[in-house]
């Protein structure tokens, strides 16, 4: 026989996918499109989190090449830790946190379609037990 043939056997006998396999074709895309949420937002995070690290590292690196020893660079760097800000670092971070909280939130809610919607209930409670520090 044929490959053609067994093909169009194949066709005939077939039967087509009913609601449970479109529900879960749904559910794999709503799933796909939170993770590339995630990955934006993680992308985006990388490139702010560089520019936070680099002004908060630009001393430390100075410190570093002006220095002539191990020695030097200790009692350098001891005294500029008191100096060294990294509220932009801390509050990106913080960002970052509830950006990936929120996003699996979001993506919860997704994936139990059907069953039971209280994930902005349960959102705003685990916001009021848990706030996020320095987020604005």
């Amino acid at each position: 026989e044929a490959p053609e043939d067994r093909r169009a056997d194949d066709d005939q006998g077939a039967a087509s996918p009913g609601l449970g396999a479109e529900l879960r074709f749904a559910q794999a895309d709503s799933l796909l499109l939170g993770q590339m949420a995630v990955e934006r937002i993680a992308s985006g995070a990388v490139a702010a989190g560089a520019d936070a690290m680099d002004a908060m590292l630009a001393p430390i690196l100075e410190v570093i090449e002006r220095a002539r020893s191990l020695e030097e660079i200790g009692e350098a760097l001891y005294e500029l830790y008191p100096t060294l800000d990294g509220a932009a670092f801390q509050d990106l971070l913080a960002r970052a946190m509830l950006a990936s909280g929120l996003t699996g939130y979001v993506s919860a809610g997704v994936s139990t379609a059907g069953t039971s919607s209280t994930t902005g209930a349960s959102f705003r409670q685990s916001l009021s037990r848990n706030p996020q520090p320095g987020v604005k």
